[in-house]
């Protein structure tokens, strides 16, 4: 353990030389203020069961070189794999292109599945960018470990966003417009989360945050694609505003059908609106597809607490298997009761007899605030 914590020393260290390449150590870029970032082993424990790294990010707001304990922003656990397989972390200098506009720096954490040591890039199981700020407002994120209670009953982490309106680097009470929580499951397993940084364009048009989260199911304290519940994007706005899209997908298996009168019912997952507050529109979007484009596929969300299908959420083509193409209805926030309902998927053929077959489908929720 003692090399160990002397390889992430010097690492640590090592950035932080690098950093003044351009100039003095603790000097402002040219483009904003300079991100650092500080690592420490951690012991077996609360945050990381096998023990691991804790990776503290923030921007140098008063230039001197070092992250204070006043310009942390962002703190995130990489943990020891269940195994004895030990976690490696990189921290490279991002430059100034699509991931940083202004540059930054790429921390990219896995489990050294060989044991040699050396992080590389097939055991790279997760990379987040930390960017360089700008002139005018940045935005800033900051994650916090949520003790059980009213937010998470089994604890978990509480999510903030916001624009650093006073410039000062640190995301002050005052400056947070965006806060979520991603809660620990009931069976003890825990909740997991990677926040990066959305580049312009695309969902955000002007830039923002991507939040994936979700339950560690196999407790392998990596969230897997096939984890992740819940895509939020937290999306800069002009004035100031920022605007949130929440994916959440409706089911995790797909299904056929190939009668236009016996529909096939897959089922979903539990969905309660009144938990979105300020949300301006709900849109369903999906991938079905037919085996032969003479036939169309009838796909629509069903709200299998009332038995009934939500208003306007019909998707319908004849895209085949060779063509899934995603694709989205209108505005359908009218079409869902006040409560919460179990929600899933009614699929049909439109030809008896011909196969068609559901794809995954999304409820996205989007807002300004």
């Amino acid at each position: 353990m003692k090399k160990l914590q002397l390889f992430y020393l010097f690492v640590s260290i090592l950035f932080i030389a690098c950093e003044g390449d351009e100039g003095p150590v603790g000097e402002q870029g040219s483009k904003g203020i300079n991100t650092l970032v500080n690592m420490s082993v951690i012991n077996p424990g609360v945050d990381c069961e096998n023990g691991g790294i804790k990776v503290e990010t923030g921007l140098d707001s008063n230039f001197n070189g070092v992250l204070d304990s006043s310009e942390v922003q962002n703190t995130k656990y990489v943990c020891n794999g269940v195994d004895g397989k030990n976690t490696l972390t990189a921290v490279v200098k991002e430059p100034a292109g699509a991931s940083c506009e202004n540059g930054g720096i790429k921390i990219n954490s896995g489990l050294d599945l060989n044991r040699n040591g050396i992080l590389e890039e097939s055991e790279i199981t997760s990379t987040a960018y930390v960017c360089n700020g700008v002139d005018g407002n940045s935005s800033l994120t900051r994650t916090t470990n949520e003790n059980s209670g009213g937010n998470c009953g089994n604890g978990g982490l509480k999510v903030e966003y916001g624009l650093d309106v006073n410039n000062d680097g640190v995301l002050n009470d005052n400056e947070v417009k965006y806060t979520t929580y991603v809660c620990n499951g009931l069976n003890g397993n825990l909740s997991l989360v990677n926040i990066t940084d959305e580049t312009t364009g695309g969902v955000c048009g002007n830039g923002g945050i991507k939040i994936e989260s979700g339950i560690d199911l196999n407790n392998n304290k990596i969230l897997d694609n096939s984890e992740i519940q819940t895509t939020k994007y937290v999306c800069n706005e002009k004035e100031g505003i920022i605007s949130e899209e929440i994916r959440i997908q409706a089911n995790y298996i797909q299904a056929y059908s190939n009668s236009s009168t016996i529909p096939r019912f897959i089922e979903g997952i539990e969905f309660d609106i009144t938990k979105y507050k300020n949300v301006d529109s709900i849109i369903f979007e999906s991938n079905p597809n037919v085996t032969f484009s003479s036939n169309y596929a009838l796909l629509e969300l069903y709200n299998f607490t009332d038995n009934v299908v939500i208003p306007n959420s019909l998707i319908r083509t004849n895209n085949d298997f060779t063509n899934v193409i995603y694709l989205q209805t209108n505005n359908i926030i009218n079409g869902f009761p006040q409560k919460k309902i179990r929600i899933g998927l009614k699929l049909r053929s439109e030809i008896d007899g011909q196969a068609a077959q559901s794809g995954i489908g999304y409820i996205i929720l989007k807002t300004k605030k």
